[in-house]
């Protein structure tokens, strides 16, 4: 009797996992800010990515499926997926999100970067788009998803919280990135640097 009772405690256990994964969850994705409609931080998208790289590609891929279906997430789970997924090989292709014409910083275009709207720098997600021009509907977060689950690799490397002495190094590497193609405003050099703060 006692065996069954503790057998039955430990399926309790398991299937309540699940469940606290998708509670924290909702709190880390509600910290982080749309891209084009908010202040971006870095962090809460590397807290995020942190808990669904834990979780395992096969349940956070069916946790971020959940956020995506509904659209209220849209651009959280496609930026999510531009931190969380590598193109196959170095021959591969890691298409971007469909959902309009980048505006880049520092006059800059698709070609510079590689995972717009993000630029990652030693794990670091940063925004370098300031915005996108969209004549039509942009690509639901869940076909964008389903797309890099059949084209794309799980990322292997972990993201981690980066000391506060590292971001100030890593926003100036990308300060002093030549892709820009022209000097940056102070008005866009402090929209890189706020994304740390």
């Amino acid at each position: 009797m006692k065996k069954l009772k503790h057998l039955i405690s430990i399926a309790f256990l398991f299937l309540a996992i699940p469940t606290a994964h998708a509670q924290n969850f909702e709190e880390l994705i509600q910290n982080c800010s749309d891209f084009q409609h908010g202040q971006y931080k870095v962090l809460p998208y590397i807290t995020a990515a942190i808990h669904l790289q834990n979780m395992g590609e096969h349940s956070a891929v069916s946790l971020l499926r959940e956020y995506a279906v509904t659209g209220e997430n849209n651009n959280k789970v496609i930026m999510l997926c531009r931190m969380l997924f590598d193109e196959i090989d170095e021959t591969g292709e890691f298409r971007r999100p469909l959902i309009g014409a980048a505006i880049f910083v520092g006059n800059s275009s698709y070609s510079d970067w590689q995972r717009e709207p993000i630029e990652i720098v030693h794990n670091i997600p940063f925004l370098i788009v300031r915005g996108y021009f969209l004549g039509g509907l942009p690509e639901p977060a869940i076909d964008y998803l389903e797309y890099c689950v059949q084209n794309c690799a799980w990322k292997e490397e972990n993201y981690r919280i980066p000391w506060a002495s590292d971001l100030l190094i890593f926003v100036e590497e990308l300060l002093n990135s030549e892709k820009w193609q022209i000097p940056l405003t102070d008005e866009e050099i402090e929209f890189i640097r706020s994304q740390i703060e």
